[in-house]
């Protein structure tokens, strides 16, 4: 889904021109500091430029900025003990084992 808000942001800088955060606050529904992460993020992958000041910003494309951009790191969530008996029987027989001694 952040992979998806990142090309949000690059077209509408391609239609636009530029961008700010609080146009990107609009255009994702979202507060003001998930549209500044994806703003940081575009920067240091070197697709978008801050031309704007520290307390304004503006963005802008860089040259081969589309091709800069990589998606974000996933965070991984761990398996619920359901997905794990799911995939694993022995391990469901176990867990009843363990869950009926709880109780």
């Amino acid at each position: 889904m952040a992979s998806n808000n990142l090309w949000t942001i690059i077209r509408a800088i391609q239609r636009s021109g530029e961008i700010t955060p609080r146009q990107v606050r609009q255009l994702l529904g979202c507060d003001s500091k998930k549209a500044c992460r994806l703003l940081e993020h575009l920067v240091s992958a070197g697709a978008v430029n801050n031309i704007g000041q520290r307390r304004h910003p503006v963005y802008v494309m860089q040259p081969d900025g589309e091709a800069r951009i990589k998606p974000m790191p996933v965070v991984r969530q761990r398996p619920s003990i359901a997905e794990v008996c799911r995939q694993n029987w022995q391990g469901y027989q176990i867990h009843k084992i363990i869950g009926s001694a709880r109780a």
